[in-house]
Parts: structure tokens; C-alpha cells; sequence
């Protein structure tokens, strides 16, 4: 059986949170405002999506949830990405309440 390379494991795992954020951010705009933002809004949508994002590739990378620290889709897994999205989303939501 052939093993898929450590670079293309993490690749993947990093690249599904990257389309998590954007499937959010897709749904949000469509579902609560019908797609229809004004320009100020929607740069502040896909500033702090892309944020979001930024954030989230460097906190995994941080915290070792790219790198193997536990199993994909273990408790440990999912408690530490839950913890770190709520952490990302409250940092955000301070600094964009201000700016």
C-alpha cells in the first residue's frame, strides 16, 4: 500500500480549514444578507474572512495541529480546533469591533 507524503497529508488537513472559512463566509453572505452587501461590507467580509484564514494556517501550524500532534478527527483534535476557532473569532471580532 502506498503512504501519501507528510507534506500532502498536512497540505490537505490545512487547505479543508482555508475551504472551511470560505464555505462560512459563502453561506453568511448568502443566507443572511441575500448577497447583497455594500462595498464597505464587503471588504470587511472578505478582510476578516481572510484574516480568519491567516490566523487560523499560523495558529494550526503554532499549536502543532498541522504537524501530527494528534490523530485527525481525534476528541484532542477537535477540542483543540474548537478552542482555537473560538480564540480567532473572539481576536477578531475585538479588533474589527474598534477598527
Amino acid at each position: 500500500m502506498h503512504r501519501v507524503p507528510v507534506g500532502v497529508r498536512r497540505a490537505t488537513v490545512m487547505g479543508w480549514d482555508v475551504l472551511s472559512w470560505c464555505l462560512a463566509f459563502g453561506l453568511l453572505v448568502l443566507l443572511r444578507y441575500d448577497l447583497t452587501l455594500s462595498d464597505p461590507q464587503w471588504l470587511a467580509a472578505l478582510s476578516y474572512t481572510g484574516a480568519a484564514i491567516v490566523l487560523t494556517v499560523v495558529g494550526g501550524n503554532v499549536f502543532h495541529l498541522y504537524l501530527g500532534r494528534s490523530r485527525v478527527g481525534s476528541y484532542s483534535e477537535a477540542s483543540s480546533l474548537a478552542f482555537m476557532t473560538m480564540a480567532i473569532t473572539a481576536l477578531l471580532g475585538v479588533a474589527f469591533l474598534f477598527v
